[in-house]
């Protein structure tokens, strides 16, 4: 087995190949724009895409075994997932922000959670086809912040909604599975829930539950 250090050099050293990969593919387009033509071409700028995004997950998840918790306004914490999260929206796609006026501090290692919900938000926009809203909502009961990301979109497929937070299930074509298991390994963490309800067609609603700090 490896030492922790020595698997996070692995999957930096494989994570930056790929990106030098991808940086000498950009370059030959751009010295011969005509390579963009090629069959497969549009296919391996995607798999590397998807590469890159995958080991950046696997990073994000090894992180779990070594949080790093502060306390954190919540408020602050959701007008930053939206500000961050504005190069998703557009014209046709909206997104709406709604919590209570006096919410409880939570105790989060701010870089993962903000990586799970994040991720929620993203999987919300993806999900909408043409037009739309992501509701991003918030309250407190019983000293549990409750945090929910929906959307009306396309729904979940009800054969996948029983293994949705298995590494292994992904509605997305080129989806690696990955996404929505690290989100609930992430919350997980932070002695946290989530649960997902969603209707095909008209859309899906995931719920984070976090303990919130006695003031």
């Amino acid at each position: 087995m490896f030492k922790e250090e020595e698997y996070q050099k692995i999957i930096h050293e494989i994570k930056n190949s790929i990106c030098i990969i991808g940086s000498s593919l950009q370059l030959i387009q751009k010295q011969h724009p005509e390579i963009a033509t090629f069959d497969y071409w549009d296919d391996v700028m995607e798999d590397i895409s998807n590469l890159n995004g995958f080991f950046s997950e696997i990073a994000v998840a090894r992180l779990c075994d070594n949080l790093h918790p502060e306390p954190v306004h919540t408020a602050d914490f959701l007008n930053n997932i939206k500000k961050r999260t504005s190069s998703l929206f557009n014209g046709n796609i909206s997104c709406t922000l709604c919590f209570a006026d006096s919410l409880p501090d939570i105790q989060i290692d701010t870089f993962c959670m903000n990586h799970a919900v994040l991720n929620l938000v993203k999987n919300a926009v993806e999900s909408i086809e043409s037009s739309g809203t992501v509701w991003i909502n918030a309250s407190v009961e019983n000293n549990t912040l409750i945090l929910s990301v929906t959307d009306n979109g396309c729904g979940i497929p009800p054969e996948i909604r029983n293994n949705l937070f298995s590494p292994v299930s992904s509605s997305k074509e080129n989806g690696s599975g990955l996404g929505l298991a690290i989100t609930k390994q992430i919350v997980s963490a932070h002695q946290g829930t989530i649960d997902c309800i969603s209707t095909p067609e008209k859309g899906t609603t995931f719920t984070i539950t976090l303990p919130a700090l006695i003031q």
